[in-house]
């Protein structure tokens, strides 16, 4: 996420927190996340949250549940006002993007053909790979 100033990154998950920013300045938020790379053990919750836009958030993965703003569901395309964390990332991983990256551990994304016995990753809701709104 740092190759390209132009880069909006309007959702990333990993296993301690979900950051969502539904309308990103590219140019800030490329700013914000530069100075995250380079602090020692960063991680979302270093995120200035000043630089995010309107609906925008951070929060911790062991939240029963979270208040969904209205900028957020129409960035994701959802309805539900509140979801748990992982009903969120559920719905993350389908909204319409450009590109979905994805990094570390854990398996997210399911062939269609596959069961999610076969996946093998039960801590992870899987979603099969036709039903992501990813372009690429």
């Amino acid at each position: 996420m740092l190759l390209s100033r132009q880069t909006r990154l309007i959702a990333a998950f990993n296993h301690l927190h979900i950051f969502l920013d539904p309308d990103p300045d590219p140019e800030n938020s490329f700013l914000e996340r530069q100075r995250l790379f380079e602090m020692p053990r960063s991680n979302w919750d270093d995120y200035d949250r000043d630089v995010m836009s309107v609906g925008g958030g951070i929060w911790p993965r062991t939240s029963k549940s979270i208040e969904i703003s209205s900028e957020v569901r129409s960035t994701l395309g959802i309805n539900s006002e509140r979801l748990g964390p992982n009903e969120l990332i559920n719905a993350i991983l389908k909204a319409p993007v450009d590109l979905l990256w994805n990094g570390g551990i854990g398996t997210y994304i399911k062939a269609s053909t596959e069961s999610h016995e076969e996946v093998r990753d039960r801590a992870n809701d899987t979603v099969p790979g036709r039903r992501t709104g990813t372009a690429l």
